[in-house]
């Protein structure tokens, strides 16, 4: 198993009810509010959880405008970091 060493940036996702804006710090984007949140190495797990209680999720892109949207973000405000998707081998290990 590959690891990832430190410092980590994870991406949440979030999707907020009708008439509701995104969560201060959160970016809108279609139907979705995003968090591009600096935290201490998390392993995987970890970082699923810290989303968890923010009633959110890793990042999990479904579309191509989404990956763009996502790409746009991040190759201008976090070039140097690491992120967390919503993905996992876990049942193949």
């Amino acid at each position: 198993m590959k690891s990832v060493t430190g410092f980590l940036l994870f991406l949440s996702i979030a999707t907020p009810s009708a008439g509701q804006s995104c969560p201060g710090g959160w970016y809108h984007f279609g139907t979705s509010c995003y968090a591009f949140i600096d935290a201490e190495p998390l392993e995987w797990t970890e970082a699923m959880f810290y989303c968890s209680t923010l009633h959110a999720k890793l990042v999990e892109i479904e579309t191509v405008a989404e990956n763009a949207f996502l790409k746009s973000h991040l190759t201008s405000s976090h070039t140097n970091d690491t992120y967390w998707m919503g993905l996992t081998d876990a049942l193949v290990e």
